[in-house]
């Protein structure tokens, strides 16, 4: 699987259980109030962290495909990043159940 694919997003997770209510997309304001300046451990196909800088820059660490450092920014309603490894960007709309918890392309996290 592709890194992009993998890591739009961030970052990130675990499936949620059928009985969590998954809310309609992330706002870019929901987005920035939770994770900006924040990190994130999630799980997914792999495991690692992330962390969301203000001035649109991100980092990961992952089990299985090491570290790297791109740049995010909303678009459409979704969550786009570019990681300097892969070079195109890729975008994805990100959850919140209301309890902490947060899913995107096929990843669940939790804000550290």
């Amino acid at each position: 699987m592709k890194k992009s694919k993998l890591l739009t997003v961030a970052i990130l997770g675990l499936g949620l259980s059928a009985s969590a209510a998954i809310a309609a997309g992330m706002s870019a304001k929901e987005f920035k109030d939770t994770h900006v300046g924040k990190c994130v451990t999630y799980k997914g196909p792999s495991n690692g962290t992330q962390c969301y800088n203000a001035n649109g820059t991100s980092t990961y660490n992952d089990a299985s495909y090491g570290k790297d450092t791109g740049s995010w920014e909303f678009r459409n309603g979704q969550f786009c990043v570019t990681w300097s490894k892969e070079g195109s960007m890729a975008c994805t709309t990100y959850n919140s159940d209301g309890n902490g918890q947060y899913s995107g392309g096929g990843y669940t996290w939790t804000v550290n």
